[in-house]
């Protein structure tokens, strides 16, 4: 019996937020190849999530010694 042309193929497997934060951990030399593909692929998502992580003033991440007078 030979194979069909109509039947449909079996669903692919649904990525998981926590199949994303595995791989997102297994990046290393891949983190610049796929920021700078989301940057030429999608600018305005790369903007939009660089901005997303800028540190904001007074959380601590930054040095304000140069604000005290």
């Amino acid at each position: 019996m030979g194979t069909s042309l109509t039947q449909s193929a079996p669903a692919g497997h649904r990525i998981t937020a926590e199949d994303r934060m595995e791989r997102i951990g297994q990046l290393t030399k891949q983190l610049t190849d796929a920021l700078l593909f989301l940057a030429g692929y999608a600018p305005a998502t790369f903007d939009a999530i660089a901005e997303a992580v800028e540190p904001c003033p007074g959380d601590g991440s930054e040095d304000l010694a140069h604000l005290e007078a």
